[in-house]
């Protein structure tokens, strides 16, 4: 494939790389692509040098110099005039949004992705007389080139994807055979007792509780996750919402093969994206991120981990509540005698240990590959993210 750089609309394209009957660039431009930065600056009193307080990125401007190439003239009028257009097109959607938006994609040879920028505006340099026609190639060129400088935003972006969740039942919203844990997960190490909690939760309208005498790594996990044999090798990511409601036990978010072994973790106490629910507790979002292997039977574990605190009590306890929501969340809690709580696709309270207690609601995992997705909203599926 060679170098591809058109204006469009989705509708109406116009190759301005090159086209036998149209335009050819003559020439890139030596800030083609770069935009101006438009930041403000300001000495302290108490250093040296100046210190930006703000930075703002201006518009790109893109300068294109290029021949219009037609049968005869008006066939080369007719060509600018569709230029023409899209350049009002372009400044309505600006000012009004109520035409389609116009932008430049561009794709380079060798590239199996483009890269668009939505046009504010097209300046039309000054454009000298027709005086140089090239009957054998039928080339209409203008005197010093037609030239133009095509002014977009500044940040561009790709295909849009929609994320499909991989993960059945994340939203623990289907309870099929009534043993009072949702459809397709399952218990971890076999002693939790289950059962639907209706308080806690951060999407959805309930969770999924566990509660457990084991001391061992007690949660629960999901049935094996199939991906297409056309995605093995592909990247994914998958992710909970965890709230710890009391304690301080860690509860841990993995991704894990059968074949292969465990493929990524994330903690509770790593966490770094927040939210918060109805009742003002707090969440935290566990990531895993990777790549689906050769054989896909991956699953989804949402526990709190043997240590070795939590065998100091003679009997700990643990409880979880998994959380209902579309998007799957989980939700995890222990505390004194481990409970934890797992909310909106997962929510587990898990307590502990003689030496202490936690409490924590997970609420929405999901899973999938780059172009099956994940999700972790109250949708269950997002779009262009994951």
């Amino acid at each position: 494939m060679a170098n591809s750089i058109v204006i469009s609309d989705g509708t109406t394209t116009i190759n301005v790389y090159y086209n036998a009957s149209g335009f050819e660039m003559k020439a890139d431009g030596s800030s083609f692509g770069v935009a101006d930065h438009d930041n403000l600056y300001h000495t302290p009193a108490d250093r040296d040098g100046e210190k930006v307080v703000r930075h703002r990125l201006g518009n790109i401007e893109w300068p294109l110099s290029m021949a219009v190439m037609g049968t005869n003239n008006d066939d080369t009028i007719d060509i600018v005039n569709a230029l023409g257009r899209l350049a009002e097109q372009a400044r309505r959607y600006e000012e009004r949004e109520d035409v389609l938006k116009v932008y430049l994609q561009i794709q380079l040879d060798g590239c199996s992705n483009y890269t668009r920028f939505d046009i504010k505006d097209i300046v039309y340099n000054e454009i000298a007389i027709l005086n140089y026609q090239n009957i054998r190639e039928k080339k209409l060129i203008f005197d010093d080139g037609f030239e133009v400088d095509v002014i977009t935003h500044p940040i561009g972006y790709g295909a849009e994807v929609v994320l499909q969740n991989s993960l059945k039942t994340p939203g623990f919203d289907e309870d099929h055979d009534g043993d009072l844990l949702a459809s397709n997960w399952n218990k971890l190490n076999g002693g939790e007792t289950v059962s639907f909690n209706g308080t806690n939760y951060l999407v959805g309208t309930r969770s999924q509780q566990i509660h457990t005498t084991d001391g061992y790594d007690c949660g629960i996990y999901s049935d094996s996750i199939y991906v297409s044999t056309l995605y093995r090798g592909q990247p994914f990511v998958a992710y909970a919402w965890v709230s710890r409601l009391v304690g301080s036990d860690d509860i841990t978010f993995e991704v894990f093969c059968n074949t292969y072994g465990s493929i990524g973790t994330d903690t509770y106490d790593t966490a770094t994206i927040t939210d918060t629910d109805s009742d003002g507790n707090t969440w935290r979002k566990l990531v895993v991120s990777g790549t689906v292997p050769p054989i896909s039977d991956m699953s989804i574990k949402i526990y709190r981990p043997w240590t070795s605190s939590s065998s100091v009590s003679p009997s700990p306890s643990m409880s979880e509540s998994v959380s209902s929501s579309a998007s799957k969340s989980a939700s995890e809690s222990a505390s004194g005698s481990a409970s934890e709580s797992a909310s909106a696709s997962a929510s587990e309270s898990v307590s502990g240990s003689a030496s202490g207690s936690a409490s924590e609601s997970v609420s929405g995992s999901a899973s999938g590959s780059a172009s099956e997705s994940v999700s972790g909203s109250a949708s269950g599926s997002a779009s262009g993210s994951a």
